[in-house]
């Protein structure tokens, strides 16, 4: 399968928010759909959301990308979803290696949030050079604790 990475647009609101809503992540945490969809398109008309798409431009999943999104000087994954019937197929790593394409590009770290109870993201993460830095309990839900990765800038990459 091609998969191209390209700026999310108003057309692809729903297939993200699909993404979204039918993963685990959006069953724990379940804003209401109005909201979501609402911060979804803000973050889409900010230029902020890349999607996953293949060679028919269906959409396959999303990356939320915030470049200052920590400490107001690092790239930080907000979200990362890819619809049900695409996952195991290598759109998470894709989305994942463009977002750190971008992020290298501006900084020598980047961040990503992985909540408790996703443990194949973790181990992702993990594989692809993230190391734990800190556990946040509670942040944004109680009883849900969510570790805080980054990745530092590989050293052929230092200029």
């Amino acid at each position: 399968m091609v998969i191209n990475i390209i700026s999310g647009t108003l057309t692809h609101l729903q297939a993200c928010n699909d993404a979204y809503v039918n993963s685990r992540l959006g069953q724990v945490y379940s804003p209401p759909e109005e909201l979501f969809k609402s911060r979804l398109a803000e973050g889409i008309n900010k230029g902020h959301i890349f999607v996953a798409v293949n060679e028919d431009h269906q959409c396959l999943g999303f990356i939320w990308i915030e470049l200052r999104g920590v400490f107001n000087q690092f790239p930080y994954c907000k979200l990362l979803a890819v619809k049900e019937q695409f996952r195991s197929q290598g759109i998470g790593t894709a989305l994942l290696n463009y977002f750190e394409r971008v992020s290298f590009s501006k900084a020598t770290k980047t961040f990503i949030l992985v909540s408790d109870f996703n443990q194949r993201a973790h181990q992702l993460y993990k594989r692809l050079g993230y190391t734990d830095v800190g556990l946040i309990p509670n942040l944004f839900q109680e009883g849900v604790s969510e570790h805080m990765l980054m990745k530092l800038k590989p050293e052929k990459d230092v200029t």
